[in-house]
């Protein structure tokens, strides 16, 4: 069984999820929420707002979904009935980690896509709003990539549920996120998007290893 095949499956999975669709109308909803409570920003760009959101509620979630689905799966023992196929199982981790990813982006770019146009139809923009919208971006990505991460490897740790979703919340949302942010304030001369893209690539996959380690060791 392809990674393509098991991708795909994910992905039909989580689009009929009430919690990644509820993430989908929420966060462009959200986005829309704050200019209407406080619609004079003080020539603040909705677009940073939204940024900031993406990056605590998307990373949050991300997180806890993934946890508590493996974590449930393999108490149901949904994945004995893959591993009886020739299957190994770093792709089941890897598909399930990038179809959660891409949900959790395509809402990412709705809500900051919706966050410009209001920016832009009441001529709040910043000078340099391409560079900072890509900017927002590539902090979306990669604070959702470590929270995916993260939510992964909780997931194949603990058998509690409800212990996988608490974890996941307090680290995959808020402190692990956080590497992104405080090495970009407190030093300076810092080149802000290399050190972000090294982040979004180093930690996850590190992160995604130690799983893969965890999960091919135990028994299901």
């Amino acid at each position: 069984m392809t990674f393509r095949i098991l991708y795909n499956d994910e992905m039909r999975g989580f689009a009929h999820s009430k919690i990644i669709i509820a993430l989908w109308v929420g966060l462009p909803l959200l986005t829309l929420l704050i200019k209407f409570i406080q619609p004079d920003t003080e020539g603040i760009p909705l677009l940073i707002f939204a940024g900031a959101m993406v990056g605590s509620i998307g990373g949050t979630l991300s997180a806890v979904i993934l946890s508590t689905t493996i974590t449930g799966e393999r108490n149901r023992h949904v994945y004995d009935l893959f591993l009886t196929r020739p299957v190994r199982r770093v792709t089941l981790l890897m598909a399930k980690f990038f179809a959660a990813l891409t949900c959790l982006l395509g809402a990412a770019v709705m809500s900051l896509g919706l966050a410009l146009a209001v920016d832009t139809a009441t001529g709040v923009l910043m000078p340099d709003v391409g560079t900072q919208l890509g900017g927002f971006l590539l902090i979306s990505v990669v604070g959702l990539a470590i929270s995916s991460a993260v939510g992964v490897l909780f997931g194949v740790l603990i058998n509690s549920t409800a212990l996988s979703a608490i974890l996941s919340v307090y680290l995959g949302g808020n402190l692990l996120s956080a590497i992104i942010i405080l090495p970009t304030m407190l030093l300076d001369g810092l080149n802000i998007p290399l050190f972000t893209s090294l982040l979004g690539v180093l930690v996850p996959t590190t992160l995604m290893v130690v799983a893969v380690r965890v999960f091919n060791r135990k028994s299901l």
